[in-house]
């Protein structure tokens, strides 16, 4: 199978300006008409006796096709397997040949053969400037996508005695490290409070230190109970080490609230990363 480009060129004509023995490797001609090398090309194509076709694979000048070996004279499609002299005057065609489709045939099943294997990674082939931006790595994939939970934490038994405030509720603050570009969600749960009296208010609070990230209204819809329910606050931070927590402010009335939590419907606070930003 010959894996080889061979060039051709439409209606491309010319003569021997000296002629070309049986054995001779250089066929000096009027032009060489600016084909490259390697070029499969007749001799005497009008003539069936002294018909020739040679490949030259050689270093072509300005009025020479040179071929590199006798084993590229004499091609199929030849008046005879040797011994052929052409005068000077004698024709050289540039011609569609069965060679030149067997070429490209040749060149289709080598695609199709090769592999990707570790000698045409080392030599090269695959390089990062064909990758564009590089490989494709654990920190690229990590910048665009969500890394999920980055940190949590719970409380299983009731707080008492919040009021006034802001106060942070004990057990639920989590720290986290962000890297940079990353969009947060926190989110917090209390299931359910006790509250003074009916219609008295309060927050729940999503805080990095004294900053208020989210708000949820408490509001006490009989004597003694106020529904539970989530607060979430979404936050772009700058990247390092950052301190979430869970905090209380009353807004209404003076008495004492107080969160429940168990082991089964904890309170918690949990932080996310959902992606660049």
């Amino acid at each position: 199978m010959a894996d080889r480009e061979t060039h051709v060129a439409n209606f491309f004509e010319t003569e021997l300006t000296r002629e070309l023995g049986p054995t001779d490797l250089v066929a000096e001609v009027m032009s060489t008409g600016g084909l490259q090398s390697p070029a499969i090309l007749v001799i005497e194509p009008d003539n069936p006796n002294q018909r020739e076709v040679i490949l030259f694979d050689g270093a072509f000048t300005d009025t020479e096709f040179r071929a590199t070996s006798i084993a590229n004279r004499y091609l199929e499609g030849s008046a005879q397997s040797g011994g052929l002299t052409h005068p000077a005057g004698s024709v050289v065609r540039s011609a569609p040949l069965a060679q030149h489709i067997q070429d490209l045939n040749d060149r289709i099943d080598a695609v199709e053969e090769a592999t990707v294997d570790t000698a045409k990674l080392e030599d090269g082939a695959v390089t990062t400037a064909k990758i564009a931006n590089g490989a494709v790595t654990a920190d690229k994939l990590a910048h665009e996508l969500p890394r999920g939970v980055l940190g949590y934490a719970f409380r299983t038994s009731n707080i008492t005695g919040l009021s006034g405030g802001p106060v942070d509720l004990p057990d639920l603050s989590v720290q986290v490290t962000v890297p940079a570009g990353r969009f947060l969600r926190v989110v917090g749960y209390v299931r359910a409070w006790t509250a003074p009296a009916q219609g008295n208010e309060a927050n729940l609070l999503v805080r990095e230190g004294n900053n208020i990230l989210g708000l949820k209204r408490v509001i006490a819809v009989t004597n003694n109970r106020a529904e539970g329910g989530a607060v979430e606050a979404l936050t772009r931070p700058s990247s390092g080490t950052h301190t979430y927590k869970l905090s209380f402010e009353q807004v209404t009335g003076t008495n004492a609230w107080e969160v429940h939590a168990s082991g089964g419907t904890p309170a918690y606070i949990l932080v996310e990363d959902l992606g660049g930003a």
